[in-house]
């Protein structure tokens, strides 16, 4: 080999590797400019959760920044009631035959959010034809009707850690949750759950004082346990609730 050739030989090298770190430098600042928004709107949210409002709000504004800082098509929150019933108090995306469907299914309709709940713990499929959560599922035809190819749930608890809701986000297509899009999710759990139980117990004393049994005591909303014995104990266990408070 001519000192021309191996000239050439190390110049494609270094070229080769200098476009390698370039590619790498690149997907690095692509990710920090996508972590900034992402801590933006999680901090516009705390915000917008930490001050006035009511109960509606604070779940439209937990589900609009979920959807924005995760990139996600589609969502909807399970909201525990006083009456230990999850319903899906807002949602986005989706049609009202598959909103018509919950209501019909009941609880079998959402796996995926049933086991965010008694794990306590975010819940993931990356693909829900390869899902063994909706193998012989009569739910699954029912999603993939409406678009979901892929979902994850997070539940949502209050500080003393009674489950106050789930949130759930949904793609059209196979989607791999990362590390880092669960982490933001998580993030965003943390002062939803706190909104959403503050909130409630506002309601509820207002709907107190406007019967004028405030000195009467109340019932706690129920945590994770509870509503799992309710849901284990008859039919129905989630709910339609109100679909509009975000245009889907």
């Amino acid at each position: 080999m001519g000192n021309d050739d191996l000239a050439s030989l190390l110049t494609g090298t270094d070229a080769s590797d200098l476009t390698r770190r370039e590619r790498a430098l690149q997907a690095s600042c692509d990710q920090l400019s996508l972590d900034l928004q992402r801590m933006t709107r999680l901090q516009v949210a705390t915000t917008r959760l930490g001050g006035p409002g009511d109960l509606r709000e604070a779940l439209d504004e937990i589900l609009l920044a979920a959807v924005e800082i995760t990139g996600a098509d589609m969502g909807y929150i399970l909201h525990c009631d006083d009456a230990n019933v999850l319903r899906i108090s807002v949602q986005l995306g989706f049609v009202r035959p598959f909103l018509d469907f919950c209501v019909r299914l009941g609880t079998d309709v959402e796996r995926i959010s049933r086991a965010a709940m008694t794990t306590r713990h975010q819940v993931v499929t990356d693909d829900l034809l390869d899902s063994p959560m909706f193998e012989r599922s009569p739910s699954l035809s029912a999603f993939l009707s409406a678009g979901v190819r892929a979902m994850q749930s997070t539940p949502l608890f209050d500080r003393s850690g009674a489950l106050v809701g789930i949130l759930s986000t949904h793609y059209r297509s196979a989607h791999r949750f990362d590390d880092a899009e669960r982490r933001w999710l998580d993030l965003l759990a943390r002062p939803a759950g706190d909104a959403i139980h503050r909130r409630q117990h506002l309601q509820a004393v207002r709907r107190d004082l406007a019967v004028g049994c405030i000195g009467r005591p109340r019932a706690r909303p129920a945590d994770n346990r509870a509503v799992g014995a309710h849901l284990g104990s008859g039919p129905i266990g989630v709910l339609h609730g109100e679909f509009g408070g975000i245009p889907g």
